[in-house]
């Protein structure tokens, strides 16, 4: 593929594919191959080997797209930086939706167990309540048939 055609396939929205294949392509141009080491007299046609690869890749793609790549190198990391902090967030996030549940529980229980004190309490003292009414009720009842 000529840089002429290369150039018009950019043009019209190719642009994603391109930039996320340069690597490979600047390769295969220069004649390297893919996956093969480059002995140091071919480091000065590759693009990528050149002490300024950006400058040499503005030579061959044409003006920003160096900058391209670098703007989608940084952007893909900082995706990859803001899901991690994400992940951290979303655990961080979990451990206080557990510890939320655990002490809301636990308000729970007191409240029900405060509650079942009260009813208890009540309910000891209407028995001893009636406990002291029917020993009154049976000493009146004793005096009754002795007559005193």
């Amino acid at each position: 593929m000529k840089l002429s055609k290369i150039a018009n396939y950019i043009a019209k929205g190719g642009k994603k594919l391109v930039l996320s294949c340069l690597p490979l392509m600047l390769g295969v141009l220069t004649g390297l191959g893919v996956g093969t080491f480059a002995p140091p007299a071919a480091h000065a046609s590759n693009p990528l080997l050149a002490d300024n690869p950006i400058e040499a890749i503005e030579d061959a793609f044409g003006p920003g797209t160096g900058e391209q790549i670098e703007g989608k190198v940084k952007k893909d990391i900082g995706t990859v930086q803001r899901n991690l902090g994400k992940a951290s967030g979303q655990i961080e996030g979990a451990a206080k939706q557990v510890k939320g549940s655990a002490e809301q529980g636990i308000g729970q229980v007191k409240n029900k167990v405060d509650r079942d004190i009260d009813t208890v309490q009540r309910n000891s003292d209407k028995a001893a309540s009636e406990l002291d009414d029917a020993s009154d009720n049976v000493v009146d009842a004793v005096k009754d048939f002795f007559g005193q």
